[in-house]
């Protein structure tokens, strides 16, 4: 069962409010799993969903002309921006609050040329469609490099293989993603 956002229940019943629900059905766990990436706190995570709606709400006739992938960068650009925000909200009402990673805020920060990073995103979009068509394992040492940023030594731990095995997988993937990108 979904809980919606009390943002979406309050809206008038109708198209819109019908739209925001599917939304919200189809994209939830994408939202939440974005707002996880900058903050590792329940109430605020579910704050920068809910307020994400909100922002979503205000461009229901955008929305609405997006394609599925196109739709899927917004929501992701609308919460990180959404997370950035909150976050700066919290640094000026509070001088205790825990600071988020220069990382988090770098890959925020830059919110002048939207036009760009909106391109970046359908570009990576295509990237990580090529990544779920490599082989499993391809994957799970392509996740665990750059992902999770694990050296080549603990990955080929993890997964049994020698290090120059995984840098071997690692070209390899790159090489198959490639082809895949350019030949589309």
């Amino acid at each position: 069962m979904i809980i919606f956002p009390q943002v979406i229940l309050d809206m008038p019943e109708g198209s819109d409010r019908d739209y925001m629900e599917w939304l919200y059905r189809e994209y939830c766990a994408l939202m939440f799993s974005t707002a996880w990436k900058y903050f590792k706190d329940k109430a605020d995570v579910e704050d920068i969903v809910s307020d994400g709606c909100l922002s979503l709400m205000q461009n229901i006739p955008t929305l609405r002309l997006l394609e599925r992938n196109k739709l899927g960068v917004y929501i992701v650009s609308t919460i990180r921006n959404t997370a950035f925000n909150h976050y700066a909200k919290q640094k000026r009402t509070n001088d205790h609050t825990t600071a988020a990673s220069t990382k988090v805020i770098q890959s925020v920060a830059d919110t002048t040329n939207v036009e760009s990073k909106v391109a970046m995103e359908d570009e990576l979009a295509y990237v990580w469609k090529a990544i779920g068509q490599l082989p499993e394992k391809e994957q799970q040492i392509l996740y665990m490099k750059y992902a999770l940023e694990l050296p080549d030594t603990v990955i080929a731990k993890r997964v049994g293989l020698s290090i120059n095995s995984i840098r071997k997988y690692i070209s390899r993937a790159r090489d198959h993603i490639k082809a895949m990108i350019y030949a589309e």
